[in-house]
């Protein structure tokens, strides 16, 4: 039987895959802008891949990757059929705790 927090949305600060907030984004591409730090340099203060930061400095470069990822993808060879289910289940438990704590509500 699911859970009954299992259809509850989670806000962006609980979600766990989330490594940086909006205003750190916004923080790194100006620092990139006017500073010139280096790609390095900045995940290393942010404690995050380099990849992330250069997605967050060139959209256009994340959007390139994601297509190439969906295209290559297609035939299902990134899939895990039981990595999957694992994950899904933990972030199924995540929710339901949340939900017992009253961090977050139904609907």
């Amino acid at each position: 039987m699911p859970y009954k927090s299992e259809k509850a949305r989670l806000p962006r600060e609980l979600k766990r895959t989330v490594k940086l907030s909006e205003d750190e984004r916004d923080e790194i591409r100006l620092i990139r802008r006017v500073h010139n730090h280096s790609y390095n340099e900045l995940a290393r203060a942010y404690n995050v891949s380099k990849r992330l930061i250069i997605f967050i400095c060139n959209p256009d470069t994340e959007t390139k990757c994601r297509q190439r990822r969906r295209e290559l993808g297609a035939d299902g060879r990134y899939y895990d059929r039981q990595k999957h289910n694992e994950s899904i289940k933990r972030l199924r438990k995540y929710k339901n705790e949340l939900y017992k704590e009253g961090v977050i509500r139904l609907g």
